[in-house]
């Protein structure tokens, strides 16, 4: 990983406990910080690989668009807030099939979700990728 990508993944951990902190322990809603953040940090990684990342959603959208991955450019307009749960610096397979396979379960709880959930985490962090803070 480079140094641009690596301080704005610190950034956006700092943005993320200085809004804590002001927000007496709460995440304050539409923190600007933290949610520009975010944005620099998809724009580090889409930097360091020819201008191209790939944004990740483990839930469905409220417009009903099933989660997955979307391939973002720094030619594309600026992402919104909430629109992607990570960020990888590629495609990956393996984060796609954990995503597919956690939709397609029936949820019976969150103690049954939460290792489909951490699956994919862990998986993001051994691409490369990076967990995104939106507020």
């Amino acid at each position: 990983m480079s140094d641009i990508v690596d301080k704005a993944a610190e950034q956006l951990v700092f943005e993320f406990a200085m809004a804590v902190r002001d927000g007496d322990g709460n995440l304050p809603e539409a923190h600007a910080g933290v949610n520009a953040a975010s944005r620099n940090l998809i724009r580090a990684v889409a930097a360091e690989n020819n201008g191209v990342c790939w944004l990740g959603k483990m839930n469905s959208m409220v417009d009903g668009t099933p989660p997955g991955l979307t391939r973002w450019t720094v030619d594309d307009e600026a992402p919104r807030n909430f629109c992607a749960d990570f960020v990888l610096p590629s495609r990956d397979a393996e984060v796609e099939r954990l995503i597919t396979e956690r939709h397609a379960a029936v949820y019976t709880s969150v103690a049954a979700d939460i290792p489909l959930v951490m699956a994919i985490l862990v998986r993001v962090n051994d691409a490369g990728g990076h967990t995104l803070i939106w507020a």
